[in-house]
This record gives C-alpha cells, sequence and structure tokens, in this order.
C-alpha cells in the first residue's frame, strides 16, 4: 500500500469485522473494518483492532492521526 506521508486521512466507516464461518479464537481481540478517505479520494479499508481505536479516541470522522499513520501501511 503506497501511501503519502502528506495526505491527511479521514476516518469514513468503522463496521464489525467479518469473521466468515471462523469464530474469533479464544482471547482474541475483537477487530473492525476501518474505511479511511484521502483528499485525493483515495480509500482504503483494514482491520484493526476495536480496543486500539477506543484507546486512541478514533471513531468516524476523526483524523488518522499523523504518529501513528504507518499502522496504515504495515496492514
Amino acid at each position: 500500500m503506497n501511501m503519502e506521508a502528506q495526505s491527511v486521512w479521514k476516518v469514513k466507516k468503522i463496521r464489525e469485522g467479518d469473521y466468515g464461518c471462523e469464530e474469533r479464537q479464544p482471547g482474541e481481540k475483537v477487530k473492525v473494518l476501518v474505511t479511511v478517505e484521502n483528499e485525493q479520494g483515495e480509500v482504503y479499508t483494514f482491520l484493526e483492532e476495536d480496543d486500539w481505536l477506543y484507546e486512541n479516541q478514533i471513531e468516524e470522522g476523526s483524523i488518522w492521526p499523523e504518529e501513528i499513520r504507518q499502522r496504515i501501511c504495515t496492514i
């Protein structure tokens, strides 16, 4: 995934993760699907731990913080 460092990414949607036929494993953290969009209209959707979003006060409409933007690139 190639994202420009100058781009501002806004959280457009947060949805429950789809675990399909497989259920979450015991002890596995709840993950949600996060969709972000930048001002050029590029859109990315990725899984992120729900607790992590809560701890970082990230919700729909939030700007994806600069200091943690690397998380998007490594997923």
